[in-house]
Parts: structure tokens; C-alpha cells; sequence
């Protein structure tokens, strides 16, 4: 899980230098540092997703707590960029960055995936349980 976190994590570090990037010696706009903010927020999303993931399906402590550092990571980057504009001004390209790779897609699937069959699971033992009686 760790693993297919991390192209989506570095895509959105990529879009959110690239969006803050002065590129011909022209500066930012605040929107330009809105998108980066919230590129790096998607990328906070992704790790916590993550870590909430691993934490249900594996039940260990190790790959939770490093995605939950991840995040924290993330989100205290997005805060130190203070944008100049409100984050609903950001780009689409700033907050989707992180679940744009296929591997994020395969994390949400995943989960999915998870509850589904945990919620199969539960419903077969009630009906085994109420047929035994």
C-alpha cells in the first residue's frame, strides 16, 4: 500500500513546484500558489487514506503511522506556502495532483474492495447465525 502511494505523492509535489515555479523570471500569481497549496493537500488526502487503509485491512502499526507522518508532512508543507488567494481559486490540476496516477485508483479500489467484503463477510455470520437458530 505504501508503495502504490507514492507515485501519486510525487506527482503532486511535482505539480505543486511546477505551479509555484517562476518560470522567464515571472512570478507566481496568488493563484498559482492556491493550486500549490492544494496540491500538496491532495497529496496530505492521499497518505491519509493510506495510512486509514492499511490501519483497517493489516491491522499493524508501522506502515499506518509512517503514512500518517507523510501526511502531516504534507499538510504542514501546504500551510507554510501561504497562498494569497482563496484555495477555491486553485486550478483542478493542484487538487486531483495525487489521485491521478493509476496506483492511487488502485488504492481506492482496494478500499472499496475491503468494506465490500467486510460487509459480505458480516451479513454471511448473521444469516449463518440466525438460520443455526
Amino acid at each position: 500500500m505504501l508503495i502504490l502511494a507514492l507515485p501519486g505523492a510525487a506527482w503532486s509535489l511535482y505539480a505543486g513546484l511546477i505551479a509555484s515555479a517562476a518560470f522567464f523570471g515571472e512570478q507566481p500569481s496568488p493563484t498559482d500558489h492556491a493550486t500549490t497549496t492544494a496540491a500538496l493537500l491532495s497529496g496530505a488526502s492521499l497518505w491519509l487514506a493510506t495510512a486509514l487503509l492499511t490501519a483497517v485491512v493489516f491491522r499493524r502499526t508501522v506502515v499506518p503511522v509512517l503514512c500518517g507522518l507523510a501526511a502531516a508532512g504534507f499538510a504542514a508543507a501546504a500551510m507554510s506556502v501561504q497562498p494569497r488567494a482563496p484555495l477555491s481559486t486553485a486550478d483542478s490540476a493542484g487538487w486531483l495532483s495525487a489521485w491521478t496516477p493509476p496506483t492511487s485508483w488502485a488504492i481506492v479500489l482496494w478500499g472499496v474492495t475491503a468494506l465490500v467484503l467486510s460487509a459480505y463477510g458480516r451479513a454471511s455470520r448473521a444469516r449463518r447465525r440466525r438460520a443455526a437458530h
